[in-house]
């Protein structure tokens, strides 16, 4: 019991923040949630052979929010891109933080 309790204490201390990786120098953008984005890249670059570029990351309280608001904002489309989540939009997605 104590070691649900002390996992679900680590879960809350970690903050999730919402980031923006670009694929190579392409409008290609992924926007997402993830408690560790460093990480949460390392998953996505080995599913492609063209490099992501962190551009931006913010921690918050509300990642599922400002995720959509930033997909909304930065408008795009699906991409053909090999890794999944990969969508086309305008350059400057970043800047919908």
């Amino acid at each position: 019991m104590a070691t649900k309790l002390n996992k679900t204490r680590r879960k809350a201390s970690k903050s999730t923040h919402v980031y923006c990786f670009q694929l190579g120098d392409a409008d290609c953008f992924k926007i997402g949630k993830s408690v560790d984005p460093g990480k949460r890249k390392g998953d996505f670059s080995t599913a492609s052979p063209v490099e992501l570029i962190e551009r931006r990351r913010e921690p918050t309280e509300h990642p599922e929010a400002l995720e959509k608001y930033i997909h909304e904002t930065a408008g795009g489309e699906k991409s053909n891109q090999p890794s999944r989540g990969i969508q086309r939009h305008h350059a400057g997605s970043d800047k919908g933080f």
